[in-house]
């Protein structure tokens, strides 16, 4: 099934009431966007304007619920924002709107959770935690965020430190091996390893961090040069491959182009653009979606206290915005919040299947 009608499809799930009207099936909300950034070295995460990338605030103070080098970034679907705490080992939850924090959903080191990154919700509803320290992704309960087991085990596959997990148009689980440059592909239901959809280094492809599906049905990957975590010292770009068949296509932004260097973050604005987070520069970075041609630097570096720049997610915000017509629809399944902009295209937050959203 093409990327195209996947997202069509979702669109006549049933919908998850969150307060509003629902009206055939599906409920309006008065909503608008802002752009979350987790800022590891800071120890907090950083909101932006989704249309400017001006500073708004800090969304989440320094510390806040114990909150050790903030990495993956996840909307919920009670609309508050859960993010991995590297640091300590551990998942919290904050309030989508204030960034206030809720409670610690997953406790330190819980199922031998080891360094978390990304996060998403699988399609049994449980939560499910990247642990890039231990080579493995481990369930939990979504409601007390209780150990369930061992979804993905350690090597499986030949995973080395996951990153990013996201599912594919297909239903299948697609992850970033960090550790040897590689995207691997399994059963989104039981976890079974499947093959390597990106084999390790093809086109270039040397530490591999945030993957996305782009509107094209394409898979993009960021590759980032060199970490602390790695001896493996190579390409920092952002790379294409075949959606449906992982063969490489092109390199999309080449190494440097706008300054990007070790590149983590990676996410496609509702007009198309690509957005990408470069790690040493402090900074994020807006690209052509289809060229791949810089278009500018979109967080300026250091903006707001950013320094090292990990994870960027789209969330709903109560940050006044002028000259707003915005509608929200939150759907069930494939997880998704729809958002009426101003510029009157309708953007997809995704709920499951990360960042990285990452």
């Amino acid at each position: 099934m093409s990327s195209r009608n996947f997202y069509k499809t979702s669109l006549s799930l049933a919908a998850i009431t969150v307060g509003g009207i629902t009206m055939g099936g599906l409920t309006a909300l008065p909503a608008q966007a802002g752009l979350l950034v987790s800022n590891i070295t800071g120890n907090n995460v950083l909101e932006y304007d989704e249309i400017t990338g001006d500073f708004i605030r800090t969304f989440i103070p320094t510390g806040s619920g114990g909150l050790t080098n903030p990495n993956g970034l996840l909307l919920a679907p009670n609309g508050n924002v859960l993010v991995s705490s590297w640091g300590n080992g551990s998942v919290q939850e904050y309030d989508g709107k204030t960034g206030a924090f809720v409670r610690t959903v997953v406790s330190p080191g819980s199922g031998g959770l080891a360094n978390p990154i990304g996060l998403f919700f699988g399609r049994n509803g449980n939560l499910f935690v990247n642990s890039f320290g231990t080579n493995s992704i481990l369930e939990y309960n979504s409601t007390t965020g209780g150990f369930l087991g061992t979804f993905i085990g350690p090597d499986s596959g030949g995973l080395s430190r996951p990153v990013t997990s996201i599912f594919g148009p297909n239903g299948n689980l697609f992850v970033s091996s960090f550790g040897n440059g590689s995207v691997l592909e399994y059963d989104g239901l039981t976890g079974a390893f499947l093959g390597d959809f990106v084999p390790s280094g093809s086109g270039g492809l040397n530490l591999a961090e945030a993957i996305t599906f782009g509107p094209n049905g394409n898979l993009f990957v960021n590759s980032s040069g060199s970490s602390a975590f790695s001896d493996r010292v190579g390409l920092s770009a952002v790379l294409e491959y075949d959606g449906n068949t992982g063969a490489f296509l092109r390199t999309v932004v080449p190494p440097g182009s706008g300054g990007l260097s070790s590149p983590t973050g990676l996410l496609f604005n509702p007009d198309g653009k690509l957005l990408v987070s470069s790690f040493t520069t402090a900074n994020v970075l807006e690209y052509d979606g289809t060229t791949g041609e810089f278009v500018k630097t979109f967080i300026s570096p250091g903006s707001g206290g950013l320094v090292n720049p990990t994870q960027i997610l789209l969330i709903p915000t109560s940050v006044p915005e002028p000259n707003s017509a915005f509608g929200i629809v939150v759907l069930g399944i494939i997880g998704s919040v729809w958002v009426l902009k101003r510029n009157q295209k309708i953007m997809k937050i995704p709920v499951s299947g990360s960042i990285h959203n990452q």
